[in-house]
């Protein structure tokens, strides 16, 4: 790491992990398929004054061969980690294919003092798993990983003509979609599933409208499935809303982890208020 790494490694049993701030309550945090544990370095610059997050690398990371679903789930994976850190989780923070592992795991009976799911896929088990669904979740998943070199590339996207970025885009998207997909979509189809009725766990969920991942029904249906959690939907907030809207993310969470978090704003209206 280099000198302005705000990162320091932590041990967590054979497990990749990593940790920003040494005081107060433990987040576990869970990245996102495909990706990488420096993605949650904006929102952890919020949190470390009042909480040591501990960001993990899982099997699912960018540039890994998928080998690793033969050996067990992603909720699996992540109780298994949890247990690894020899302390309570105190808040699970989670992102997209994280935040399903999350499900997963809260469902079998993890029970971390309470959960942040970010962008969460949720199919409502009266929704067919089809054809239809399968290319609406394809091309989902090719808009997120377009999206996710975005948020990479940062302010290095800009100094990238629009013709060199799609042609990036599309090889990015031809490289991974068809390698990620299989397990991706088995979590996702498998979500409406699991049986979150029995979880206690406070949690609160925050997606965008536009995110296909919690959109509309999905996000009913996830509020309706799912009592002990709190579904908001806000109108700019997208997929990397975590990396995007950090401060109005880490602004949203306070109130509801209980614990005041420096240099925030309060956020807007929730687009039609929570789902509950």
């Amino acid at each position: 790491m280099n000198r302005t790494d705000p990162w320091s490694p932590h041990p967590a049993g054979d497990r990749p992990a990593r940790r920003l701030g040494d005081r107060g309550p433990l987040v576990l945090a869970v990245h996102g398929i495909e990706d990488g544990w420096r993605g949650w370095t904006p929102l952890a610059r919020l949190l470390a004054d009042r909480f040591r997050v501990v960001a993990v690398d899982p099997p699912w990371r960018s540039g890994n061969d998928y080998t690793w679903r033969e050996d067990g789930s992603p909720g699996q994976w992540l109780a298994e980690t949890a247990a690894a850190l020899g302390e309570p989780v105190d808040v699970l923070l989670a992102h997209s294919f994280g935040a399903n592992a999350a499900l997963e795991a809260l469902a079998d009976g993890l029970r971390p003092g309470r959960a942040v799911l970010i962008a969460p896929s949720y199919r409502p088990s009266e929704h067919a798993d089809d054809d239809t669904l399968r290319a609406e979740s394809v091309a989902a998943l090719d808009v997120t990983v377009r999206d996710g070199l975005r948020v990479r590339l940062g302010g290095r996207g800009e100094r990238v003509g629009p013709d060199l970025l799609r042609v990036m885009a599309d090889g990015l998207s031809a490289h991974l979609v068809p390698r990620a997909f299989p397990v991706f979509y088995r979590t996702f189809a498998a979500s409406g599933r699991l049986d979150l009725a029995g979880v206690e766990v406070p949690t609160l969920v925050l997606g965008g409208p536009a995110d296909p991942a919690l959109a509309g029904y999905r996000a009913q249906g996830l509020a309706r499935d799912f009592p002990a959690a709190t579904v908001v939907l806000r109108a700019h907030y997208g997929h990397f809303c975590h990396i995007d809207q950090a401060a109005e993310v880490a602004a949203e969470i306070a109130p509801f982890l209980g614990v005041p978090i420096p240099d925030t704003q309060p956020c807007p209206h929730p687009v039609g208020g929570p789902t509950r």
